[in-house]
């Protein structure tokens, strides 16, 4: 009996081990370079949404992340290396890098994190039926537009000139343009275009030169000291402006976005299709105001509009 039981006790280890499943390929499409703040900001938030849906790095997937250093025309490349290797998802944040790879990597899964408009642009037919290899959330960038336009005329109703910086790279940024163009004219009110790729002035190139074209909201410390230093009111849609210096902002909070991204990351892990998950757009805004900022700049913010705002800086 006692040799039965030893020769039982040890037939498991002789059985051959089931072989552990490889970690899941999630690439990233980034448009930066990876000492970035935004780019760090993003990685991490990625890692954290990820964990909040149940997903172990290294152990259920291993992360890839592709960098573009600001060049918009690496994405086609890009996603011509995605059709090849065939990560499980590609996460995206640009309509460029949405487009090559619904255009040249269709059977790649893709997930979009808060991409602007992407019915207006012509990415997905719907927001319930995206249909093709795209889906994620959506950002809503000219209701925002609007809406930080108003805010800054209410604030500055004698304003003659808004200068508006844009990233000529970006498909979206020409059409918010016009979109702003549109609006102030409308008050007699004259558009500056200042493209940021190579500043529009001296002093706004200078300010860009401190780091490369990869993403705006990296220079936001430049671009809200250089308002403060020549006497302008910067008002933006990200709160990260105001949190440098800039008037103000208006726009959904960005990292609620980015975690919630993540779910659609791990349905499409569990084998859902992307046609299957309708994009889902930000259902809550914030407007951040900086005291200080106003009062260096001699504007007085108005009681009705502190009470609306979600964050006053002092």
């Amino acid at each position: 009996m006692l040799r039965r039981a030893v020769l039982l006790a040890a037939l498991p280890a002789l059985l051959p081990r089931r072989a552990r499943a490889a970690p899941k390929r999630v690439a990233l499409l980034a448009t930066g370079t990876p000492e970035q703040p935004f780019t760090v900001e993003t990685l991490a938030l990625m890692r954290q949404g990820l964990a909040a849906q149940g997903l172990r790095e290294a152990a259920d997937y291993a992360l890839e992340p592709h960098w573009a250093a600001g060049d918009y025309g690496s994405f086609a490349s890009a996603a011509r290396e995605m059709a090849r290797s065939r990560p499980d998802v590609v996460v995206v944040l640009t309509i460029t890098a949405a487009e090559a790879m619904r255009d040249l990597a269709p059977a790649v899964p893709t997930v979009m994190m808060h991409v602007n408009d992407p019915v207006a642009v012509g990415l997905v037919p719907s927001l319930a039926r995206p249909g093709g290899n795209l889906t994620g959330t959506a950002g809503v960038t000219a209701d925002m537009l609007d809406k930080t336009l108003d805010l800054l005329a209410a604030l500055r109703p004698d304003l003659a000139e808004v200068g508006m910086v844009f990233n000529p790279a970006n498909p979206s940024n020409r059409r918010m343009l016009a979109q702003a163009e549109t609006r102030l004219r409308a008050r007699g009110t004259r558009l500056r275009p200042l493209p940021w790729s190579d500043g529009g002035v001296p002093a706004l190139r200078q300010a860009l030169r401190t780091n490369p074209p990869g993403a705006l909201l990296d220079n936001a410390p430049a671009l809200a000291g250089l308002g403060l230093e020549l006497g302008l009111p910067v008002a933006a849609m990200i709160r990260t402006f105001p949190e440098h210096g800039a008037l103000l902002s208006y726009g959904f909070p960005r990292v609620p976005m980015v975690l919630r991204t993540m779910y659609f990351v791990r349905r499409v892990l569990e084998g859902t299709a992307p046609a299957d998950l309708p994009i889902e757009q930000p259902s809550r805004f914030e407007l951040v105001l900086n005291a200080r900022a106003a009062r260096q700049l001699g504007i007085t913010l108005p009681l009705d509009l502190l009470a609306q705002a979600e964050t006053v800086i002092e």
